[in-house]
């Protein structure tokens, strides 16, 4: 912990210290002056307040999601229908990625199977309206360019 004037201060770090210290429900986004407002009306009178201090983030190696990895160059067609031409979205083991729709793009093998395994159910009309038999078909049909 250490102690740092309220002028110097960050939302934040003053939301923080509202919430956790004095019980008031305030947002960083509201802004310093409004924050400090609600802890003086609040009867906080300090020009001080104490903070945790900032933990270092360490950083992430830069391609550390495709280092070693092949890749599989792709091209995702856009489709008739809500959302066709869209960006598609891929996630493998919280990691997510974003692949535009049209353009030729390198993806690893691990959002390649991802993307491989996107399948959706739909089913056929039978002539009297009801459903009929099931069949699983691509989600986001695509394109292998080289593998």
């Amino acid at each position: 912990m250490k102690t740092i004037t309220i002028a110097t201060a960050t939302p934040a770090q003053l939301a923080s210290f509202a919430t956790i210290n004095l019980g008031l429900e305030v947002n960083y986004r509201m802004g310093s002056p409004a924050i400090i407002a609600k802890m003086r009306a609040a009867g906080f009178a300090d020009d001080t307040i104490d903070v945790d201090d900032e933990i270092p983030v360490a950083a992430t190696p830069v391609g550390l999601q495709t280092e070693h990895r092949e890749t599989v160059t792709v091209i995702i067609a856009q489709q008739d229908e809500p959302g066709g031409s869209d960006p598609v979205f891929l996630g493998v083991n919280g990691v997510a990625m974003v692949v535009h729709r049209g353009v030729a793009s390198p993806i690893s093998r691990p959002y390649f199977e991802a993307l491989k395994n996107a399948v959706k159910t739909v089913y056929n009309i039978n002539p009297d309206g009801s459903l009929g038999d099931a069949r699983e078909v691509p989600q986001y049909p695509f394109s292998v360019i080289a593998a």
